[in-house]
């Protein structure tokens, strides 16, 4: 479901994909914002594509993710 090209380095392409594999989309709640196309999953989707692209790892996002909408939102 993500219209962006992969990132340059594989390496921060791969935390991407898992963290949108490993993040609810709290609109569905039945899906991950991978396979969701809910507006809100595509905002978290470029949300976690901008904080791997800087630098931020999978650890950190998550806390944020955590700290911002609660457990629920991690499987």
């Amino acid at each position: 479901m993500d219209p962006d090209p992969p990132l340059a380095d594989p390496e921060q392409q791969a935390v991407y994909e898992r963290l949108t594999r490993e993040v609810r989309c709290l609109v569905c709640q039945n899906q991950t914002i991978a396979d969701s196309t809910a507006p809100l999953a595509a905002d978290l989707r470029r949300e976690i594509r901008g904080m791997v692209e800087q630098g931020k790892g999978e650890e950190e996002v998550k806390d944020f993710l955590l700290a911002r909408y609660g457990d629920f939102v991690l499987y």
